[in-house]
């Protein structure tokens, strides 16, 4: 998988110490994974379509193109999660890749008006599963007082997806076609400008 996306100086670790599912430290060109979480094969792959082909290779593109590349320019955030789940289709199918990014949609419409307790409450009937409810009812409640308001960055995820599917119109599973969006840490706004800039190798600009 990393001869395939010529990231061999990367290292994919193991640990019991993080919270999230994986962590992505791209100074050190390190992946962390929670061994706590049972992955299946399927699952994992997916896991490394998305960290690796899309955050450590937007990362590294970026380095060697321009730094603010490499940093990320303003919004670069909502492409670049749409289309780490995006790159999520190489590994399964449409409705699998979009279930946990429907999943956070939920907890945040869900936490938005209801106390954290209620929250999971709901969202374990929606999801039929407890530790699953738990984990997003966390995320959609972190930061919040007094059990008001929902954190919503998630969003990013969902919304991120249906942009590049759009920007992907012609075939949905035509990954080529987004190769060029791996450039760096760009934002949709910045594709129509890419080819202005002159030290930036033709076949990279968009």
């Amino acid at each position: 998988f990393q001869d395939k996306l010529k990231l061999d100086s990367w290292d994919i670790l193991f640990s019991d110490n993080i919270l999230s599912i994986a962590v992505l430290n791209s100074k050190d060109k390190i992946m962390t994974i929670n061994k706590k979480e049972k992955f299946t094969n399927k699952q994992l792959r997916r896991l490394l379509f998305h960290e690796l082909s899309v955050h450590a290779k937007r990362y590294e593109n970026g380095r060697n193109n321009l730094k603010i590349f490499s940093q990320g320019t303003k919004g670069y955030d909502l492409l670049e999660e749409g289309l780490a789940t995006y790159k999520e289709l190489e590994s399964g199918k449409i409705i699998d890749v979009l279930v946990l990014p429907s999943i956070k949609i939920c907890a945040i419409y869900l936490a938005l008006n209801n106390s954290f307790y209620d929250t999971y409450n709901k969202l374990c009937k929606i999801t039929k599963d407890q530790h699953l409810a738990l984990t997003y009812t966390l995320r959609a409640k972190r930061g919040t007082y007094k059990n008001k308001g929902a954190y919503t960055k998630d969003l990013i995820y969902f919304r991120g997806f249906f942009k590049v599917a759009r920007y992907n119109l012609r075939n949905i599973y035509n990954f080529k076609n987004l190769n060029r969006l791996l450039i760096g840490k760009i934002s949709f706004e910045d594709i129509k400008n890419i080819r202005k800039i002159k030290s930036i190798p033709r076949e990279l600009k968009l």
